[in-house]
């Protein structure tokens, strides 16, 4: 059966049923992520706010750096899918897309 797909990518429909799914699962994931962050950002609410008073009690210029509110949840909020990508690839066999990786 012709797909139309022109490159011989070697990726059986399972793996490609995978990838798809894997995209969309972990975008979302991400998306999520970002939004819940950004939404304690602006209410000063959550992790970002008690970051931002242990900067306080730390620096002694009394400023809340915006990178280290955003930048650390974020990654501590990104290590679930990270596991779940490595017990996904383990399990399957199929290495997952990272990035722009359109199912290659």
């Amino acid at each position: 059966m012709d797909t139309g797909n022109t490159q011989n990518t070697g990726n059986t429909e399972r793996e490609d049923r995978i990838k798809r799914i894997w995209t969309i699962v972990s975008g979302l994931y991400s998306a999520g992520v970002i939004g819940i962050i950004a939404y304690w950002m602006f209410t000063e609410s959550g992790p970002p706010q008690d970051i931002c008073e242990m900067q306080a009690n730390w620096f002694s210029d009394h400023k809340c750096y915006i990178a280290l509110n955003f930048g650390l949840p974020l990654i501590v909020m990104m290590i679930p899918l990270l596991v779940a990508r490595f017990f996904i690839e383990r399990s399957t066999g199929v290495k997952l897309p990272m990035g722009r990786n359109r199912y290659r």
